[in-house]
């Protein structure tokens, strides 16, 4: 017997938050809700265990700080390495 996942399990199995499980939700290759009856909704595990499989090896785009200085807001880094971000960093 197949175990539907209920939100909660799916973003702890997942290891994201609701907002972004939602945005998940919205992509073509990510699994389809199942509904379990007329106010309770999931996904089954095994379609997002190999739903996680076809996500491996697939580069994430950093998001590390650029500069920091005096409050101002940190921007996200693109194709920037390691060394150049602490090379800007510490360059003060």
């Amino acid at each position: 017997m197949r175990k539907i996942l209920r939100p909660k399990q799916q973003c702890e199995k997942l290891g994201v938050s609701p907002a972004t499980l939602h945005r998940l939700g919205k992509q073509s290759d990510f699994p389809c809700v199942v509904s379990v009856g007329p106010n309770s909704s999931g996904r089954f595990d095994d379609e997002l265990d190999l739903w996680l499989e076809s996500r491996k090896g697939i580069e994430v785009r950093p998001c590390v700080p650029l500069k920091i200085k005096r409050g101002r807001k940190l921007r996200h880094a693109e194709g920037v390495t390691h060394e150049q971000i602490t090379d800007e960093i510490y360059s003060d």
